[in-house]
């Protein structure tokens, strides 16, 4: 039986950007069994690293979403100042 080269990286960074994958799904995809995946998983700590990544996301878009807010109300501050005066 010839073993198939997996390229664990790949997997890996597609489970942490993915928030819909799970485990099995990345067994299914590469052709592994899911305890294989469960058990390098675990050892390279898979689920810390995703939560630290769904974290690094969740403060990136709150932080784009203040500044989309700040931008759009740019012009009534302006108009503001304007009437303070």
């Amino acid at each position: 039986m010839t073993k198939t080269k997996i390229d664990w990286f790949k997997a890996k960074r597609e489970f942490l950007l993915n928030d819909s994958m799970s485990l099995k799904d990345v067994a299914e995809k590469y052709g592994l069994s899911y305890s294989k995946v469960k058990r390098i998983s675990a050892k390279r700590e898979w689920f810390k690293d995703k939560r630290e990544v769904k974290k690094i996301i969740s403060k990136s878009l709150l932080k784009e979403s203040a500044i989309n807010v700040i931008e759009k109300h740019k012009s009534d501050v302006k108009s503001w100042n304007k009437n303070r005066v």
